[in-house]
């Protein structure tokens, strides 16, 4: 996602689907005023139907116009399944079945969860612009008993530096001479100021503390976040890995409340992290399975930009016609796979010198119980885990591709995907092909790779609409009436 229009190169803004939205998010909350004054005329009985008719498309055609332009230019680039043309196709479907209060409503809602969005975009800049204040230009290092200014990556440690009255201290340190009252709020959130005296121990000596007790990340309250680890990648996929959680956080909050797992449960992951099988030695790949490898990772690096997993996480397949599967490996950096690292499995064993990914059972059991599923997606939207961190239910019966696309979403237990990958393989059939397990991670089947990644970007979307809707009011669902009419128009079994 871009989250900034100015930032992005030509290349980027081929790529970015919110990019359309900066220049009009000035004029956008009087757009989204005026389609809601033309909803509530449309539905206040007091107009001939012909023109509530009207004013209905007059408020999506409003609301929608920059999206449905946005759509057009980017199929036009190559960029066919975005979520502006998601929203195009699923509120032009409604139209088609003449429901058109649902298709005003749904882009009205959408386009506020955009604008809500970039507030807190620029909201968050705005405080990264205010810490930024903080961060001292210089520091005074004695040199032959004087105080010269030098740039804070010039001192080396154990150099003596000098900080005056109402300067900012650049480094951690020691106070080995004279005494001073430190504004520490910025640092440790405490609005009281810090009394510094000779042996006062800097901020550097506090985490460490806190390192010593077995934490390798801190949170600075009202500064940042300090993580460790042995190397720069570790280091970062925690990073990461803090940051999804924060924001999963934040979002099922709007849900209910969060539960946890046990411990018995937090640990059961990772006893399984290396599923044993025996080896083969692969002979030349056919142009079946290099075409395959090619789709996987342009889905695969195309999946992680759009945040549906991070680092090492996600696991996606995709079966050949003589019934083996590509997996992707365990362990690997999800932003750098490459074509080769994908680990074919055949008759249960695995290319010699890959390990697949920890989820290679539940794939391999899924394939042998449904001949009709030709991928296999494993991944951890934000807005979709939302529901598998809480008590709520995932219901599709939002828009027409939602349900005719995801159908009666499940949720399983977290337990079975490492138990029992049998029990849960059996879950899945024609009218289930989408199901979340509880903390875990959500899983998508479909016929082909892109049916299921398809899938996956309306399964978010979904839910990104459905927290967004949670400010505004209660969410009309489609009527058990009008899913009938779905199932026989797109022929859908059961």
């Amino acid at each position: 996602m871009c989250k900034e229009h100015h930032h992005c190169s030509h290349h980027q803004a081929q790529e970015c689907g919110h990019c359309h939205h900066e220049h009009g998010n000035a004029r956008l909350p009087l757009r989204i005023g005026a389609a809601v004054l033309l909803f509530a005329a449309a539905v206040s009985g007091l107009l001939p139907p012909a023109a509530g008719t009207a004013l209905f498309v007059a408020a999506w055609f409003v609301a929608g116009a920059d999206i449905v332009y946005a759509a057009g230019r980017n199929i036009l680039r190559g960029k066919w399944l975005d979520e502006n043309a998601l929203m195009t196709i699923a509120t032009l479907g409604a139209v088609f079945l003449g429901e058109y209060p649902e298709a005003a409503m749904v882009m009205i809602l959408f386009q506020s969860g955009e604008y809500l969005q970039h507030k807190a975009v620029e909201s968050s800049k705005r405080s990264i612009a205010e810490l930024m204040d903080i961060r001292p230009d210089y520091a005074c290092r004695e040199e032959n008993g004087t105080a010269v200014r030098r740039r804070p990556e010039e001192i080396a440690v154990g150099d003596v530096i000098i900080v005056k009255s109402g300067e900012k201290i650049p480094l951690d340190g020691l106070v080995t001479d004279g005494e001073a009252t430190v504004d520490t709020s910025a640092l440790t959130g405490e609005s009281l100021p810090r009394r510094l005296v000779p042996g006062s121990e800097a901020l550097g000596v506090e985490i460490g503390k806190v390192f010593s007790q077995g934490c390798d990340t801190a949170l600075l309250e009202n500064h940042g976040v300090c993580i460790g680890a042995p190397d720069m990648f570790t280091a970062f996929q925690r990073f990461e890995t803090l940051n999804y959680t924060a924001t999963l956080e934040v979002l099922a909050s709007k849900l209910g409340k969060i539960h946890s797992l046990p411990e018995n449960a937090y640990h059961m992951s990772e006893t399984n992290a290396h599923t044993k099988l025996d080896d083969f030695i692969p002979r030349s790949h056919t142009s079946e399975e290099l075409a395959a490898r090619r789709d996987m990772i342009t889905l695969i690096h195309r999946s992680y930009k759009m945040g549906l997993f991070t680092a090492t996480h996600g696991t996606y397949s995709v079966r050949l016609s003589d019934g083996s599967f590509l997996i992707t490996p365990f362990g690997f950096d999800r932003a750098y796979l490459e074509e080769d690292d994908l680990v074919r499995v055949k008759g249960g064993m695995k290319e010699l010198g890959k390990t697949p990914s920890r989820a290679v059972l539940l794939h391999q059991k899924i394939y042998e119980q449904h001949p009709d599923v030709g991928a296999i997606l494993l991944a951890h939207p934000v807005h979709a885990m939302a529901f598998a961190v809480t008590d709520a239910a995932f219901d599709a019966r939002t828009i027409p591709e939602s349900y005719i696309l995801l159908r009666d979403v499940k949720t399983l237990p977290y337990e079975e995907i490492y138990r029992e990958p049998d029990k849960m393989a059996a879950e899945f059939d024609v009218s289930h092909p989408v199901a979340i397990v509880e903390n875990d991670c959500v899983i998508v089947t479909g016929n082909s790779l892109l049916q299921a990644f398809d899938r996956l970007e309306v399964m978010e979307l979904t839910a990104n609409s459905i927290l967004d809707s949670q400010s505004l009011g209660s969410i009309v669902h489609i009527s058990d009436s009008e899913i009938a009419d779905l199932k026989t128009a797109f022929h859908l079994e059961d």
